[in-house]
């Protein structure tokens, strides 16, 4: 609630995009290294940490929710502001900002499960 009175991002957004990312597990560990609630890899934290001043300083510091969850909004927020578009943010936080810019520079729009998958379950968080 705090990134959404500061931040304008909705809390259950990122609560949908904590269940697509980790079904809230704060110990989870993704395949490529991402780890804990919203799946941060550990260059992206140090990265993210230190443009907002977020304290990260080492790689097990990711499974602090608290922590995780602070850098994870940061970093959306910066996709979000870059893109000016949420479901191109979220394709960028998923499959990284680099690979979105180039297919968004040839008209891709993101068609996946995954980008579909958080914005039909941020919209069932709505309804409830």
């Amino acid at each position: 609630l705090r990134a959404e009175r500061a931040d304008g991002l909705p809390a259950l957004l990122v609560l949908a995009l904590i269940h697509q990312e980790s079904r809230f597990d704060p110990k989870a560990r993704g395949p490529r290294g991402a780890l804990g609630l919203m799946q941060i890899r550990p260059f992206v934290a140090a990265d993210v940490s230190y443009r907002n001043k977020l304290g990260f300083r080492r790689t097990p510091d990711l499974y602090d929710p608290l922590l995780n969850v602070r850098i994870g909004i940061a970093y959306l927020r910066e996709l979000q502001a870059e893109f000016s578009d949420l479901e191109l943010a979220l394709a960028a936080y998923h499959i990284g900002p680099t690979r979105v810019r180039h297919r968004a520079r040839h008209g891709w729009r993101p068609k996946g499960p995954y980008v579909r998958t958080v914005m039909t379950r941020y919209e069932a968080f709505q309804l409830r």
